[in-house]
C-alpha cells in the first residue's frame, strides 16, 4: 500500500514523504483510537498488518528492500507513523518505530502494544521497547493506560521472553496512584471476567490498603469482596509472581502439577476485626460468609475479641449454607474442647 511514500530515488533517507503517506498515518491512528474493549487489544495487531500489508519484508527482491528502507525511513521521519509501525511484521521496522515513538501515547492498543513489544521474539526489538516506555509510560494519561492492563494482566504469566524489567515496568506502572484509582473503579463496579486476578495485582500498591474495607462492602462480585476480606482479616495481601512452582504428586510415576508463587506483604493499616467479621456474615454471598467464619475460627482464642465472636456467631448460626454450618459445627467442638 506504500510502496510510492517516498519519491523515486536509491537514498531514502534524504527523500521527501510523499503526501499520501500522512493520509496512511491518519487513517492507522483513527483505526487504533477507535478500538476500546481490551478484550480485542491482542487481535489488533493481526487488523493492522492485514490492513496496511505491513508484512515480513525479508526477499532478495530490489523492489522489497526498497520499500523495507521507505518503511524505516518513513518510522523515523513521520511523527506518529511509529504508533501504527510498531505493530509491523518486520523486526527491523519494529526496532525504527519503537526508538522514534515520542509520549505520551494516545490509545490504550498502543500501550498495549508496547508491554507486548517487550515480549518480543527479537532481543533488539525488546530493548527498543523498554528505551520507548521510559520516555512514554510516564507522561501517559491514566485514562489510557488502565484499558490496557486490563487487558495484558491475565495474560503476563504466559508471556516467556520478559526479562525483570518488564514486571518492573508494570510494577511503576501500578504504583501510579491515578492508574490504580481507575482500576479500583471498575473492580467494584463491574462484574466483568478476570476482575479477581487484576485485584490481586494491584495490591502491589499498598495505596489500595485505605481502600479494602470499600471493597469489602461495595463490591459488585462476591470473590472480590471475600478477597477483600480476606486482606482484612490476615493483615497481609498476595499478588503474583508471573512464576510457577513444581508440586509433586506422584514422584515414582512421575506426576506433577504447577501452581503460581506469590509475593506478599502486611498491610499499612489498622483493621477494626470486629467490624469486619459482621460486615463478612451479614454478606448476602455465601463464599464472603464462608471467609468470614473462617475469621471467626482464627480469632476463637483472642481475649479480647471473645464478645465480637460470641455476638457474630449467632448470626451465622442458623445459616442455611452447608460450608458455613460445618465451620461454624467446627467452632463449637472446639469451643467445648
Amino acid at each position: 500500500m506504500i510502496w510510492n511514500i517516498f519519491k523515486k530515488g536509491t537514498d531514502t533517507s534524504s527523500e521527501k514523504l510523499d503526501p499520501k503517506v500522512e493520509r496512511y498515518r491518519d487513517l492507522g491512528t483513527r483505526i487504533l483510537q477507535s478500538e476500546t474493549r481490551p478484550e480485542h487489544f491482542t487481535k489488533l495487531e493481526y487488523r493492522i498488518r492485514a490492513e496496511f500489508s505491513l508484512y515480513h519484508r525479508w526477499s532478495s527482491n530490489k523492489k522489497v528492500k526498497h520499500l523495507l528502507n521507505a518503511e524505516i525511513a518513513a518510522a523515523q521521519q513521520l511523527t506518529g507513523l511509529p504508533l501504527i509501525f510498531m505493530f509491523h511484521g518486520d523486526g527491523r521496522v519494529r526496532e525504527a518505530a519503537l526508538k522514534h515513538l515520542e509520549g505520551p501515547l494516545v490509545a490504550p492498543a498502543n500501550v498495549y502494544s508496547l508491554f507486548w513489544r517487550m515480549n518480543d521474539w527479537s532481543p533488539i526489538v525488546r530493548d527498543a521497547a523498554k528505551h520507548a516506555a521510559r520516555k512514554c509510560l510516564p507522561t501517559t494519561p491514566a485514562t489510557v493506560i488502565y484499558p490496557a492492563l486490563k487487558a495484558m494482566l491475565p495474560h503476563v504469566p504466559n508471556w516467556g521472553r520478559w526479562s525483570n524489567e518488564g514486571p518492573a515496568f508494570v510494577d511503576a506502572t501500578l504504583m501510579r496512584q491515578d492508574v490504580a484509582e481507575l482500576l479500583l473503579r471498575d473492580i467494584i463496579e463491574t462484574s466483568q471476567p478476570r476482575l479477581g486476578q487484576l485485584f490481586r495485582e494491584i495490591f502491589r500498591n499498598p495505596w489500595i490498603d485505605q481502600h479494602l474495607e470499600h471493597v469489602a462492602r461495595k463490591a459488585a462480585l462476591p470473590h472480590i469482596r471475600a478477597i477483600a476480606l480476606d486482606a482484612l482479616l490476615t493483615r497481609k495481601v498476595r499478588w503474583p509472581t508471573w512464576k510457577c512452582k513444581t508440586v509433586w504428586i506422584d514422584r515414582s510415576m512421575g506426576g506433577y502439577r504447577k501452581e503460581p508463587t506469590f509475593f506478599d506483604r502486611d498491610l499499612k493499616i489498622d483493621v477494626d476485626v470486629p467490624l469486619c467479621l459482621r460486615l463478612g456474615a451479614q454478606d448476602r454471598a455465601s463464599i464472603v460468609r464462608k471467609r468470614a467464619a473462617d475469621g471467626i475460627i482464627a480469632f476463637r482464642n483472642d481475649e479480647v475479641l471473645r464478645l465480637h465472636i460470641d455476638e457474630i456467631s449467632k448470626i451465622l448460626k442458623n445459616d442455611k449454607n452447608i460450608g458455613v454450618i460445618s465451620r461454624m459445627d467446627f467452632l463449637h467442638r472446639k469451643r467445648q474442647e
